[in-house]
């Protein structure tokens, strides 16, 4: 699932290089983004702000990440992007994390010479994740991207996917395509619209908390100290049980999302 790092978390002081001079090295006219050369990236990166609606940041994205696909550009913005994450208030570092984590989670990212800078993303993204006052979906999507930059690609794009509410998965026996709804519709496993085939709906249990795998029992734990229970719940549910509504056969949630990912 990607590379493995064991790492100390200790609040979120940062331990940062010199980020800018390091961006002000990179020889950006050799390298390349999703519209061709990248030498227009250093402008866009010093004018980045903490507003998340900036077009700036559309730009950006568009560029070094574009519907997921990286370039030989897109790592070398990671430090600026801690840089800012690091100066911002909690709130405002969504947008560098969730776009570091984009990066790191792509086919093309080599963590070659960027260890250090995905180390220190990642425990500030695991201490901003667990800040006081974030709304629900920002603090899934941190939670996610600390995990990615973990190293657990797979479970940190799979549980990006509660600020949806509908994860895919197949029936580990017999296969059949499954929509898995966590969310404000329900908790339940259908294979096909649930409105109009309520015989083809079967109800996910949550998992006990004991139960969840290590990175996943520290995203409910922050939940729960944050006094969203609904959250917690959700969390359980990604790796609870139902039964299939096709062959009958009972499946644990985890098992069929991975089984989704093999087909």
């Amino acid at each position: 699932m990607g590379w493995v790092f064991a790492w100390r978390f200790e609040g979120d002081a940062v331990d940062r290089p010199d980020n800018m001079a390091v961006m002000n090295e990179v020889e950006w006219s050799r390298l390349s983004h999703a519209f061709g050369a990248a030498d227009d990236l250093p402008n866009i990166l010093s004018a980045l702000s903490p507003d998340p609606s900036s077009k700036l940041w559309g730009e950006l994205w568009g560029r070094v990440c574009h519907q997921g696909t990286t370039y030989t550009a897109s790592p070398h913005v990671l430090p600026r992007l801690l840089e800012l994450a690091g100066e911002w208030e909690p709130k405002s570092r969504v947008m560098p994390i969730t776009l570091a984590a984009s990066i790191a989670a792509s086919g093309e990212f080599d963590i070659r010479g960027f260890e250090v800078t995905i180390e220190a993303l990642h425990r500030l993204a695991r201490a901003t994740a667990s800040s006081e006052g974030l709304s629900r979906s920002d603090r899934v999507d941190l939670a996610s991207s600390a995990i990615i930059l973990a190293g657990d690609r797979f479970w940190g794009q799979e549980l990006s996917e509660l600020n949806i509410g509908e994860l895919q998965g197949s029936c580990p026996q017999c296969e059949v395509e499954l929509y898995l709804t966590i969310g404000d519709a329900g908790y339940f496993a259908s294979i096909d619209d649930p409105v109009s085939r309520p015989e083809f709906v079967e109800g996910i249990d949550p998992c006990q908390p004991d139960e969840l795998p290590g990175n996943i029992s520290w995203v409910h734990q922050i939940a729960l100290d944050a006094r969203d229970e609904e959250l917690a719940r959700r969390v359980r549910c990604v790796f609870g049980r139902s039964v299939c509504p096709g062959c009958d056969v009972p499946f644990t949630v985890s098992e069929a999302i991975q089984q989704a990912r093999l087909a």
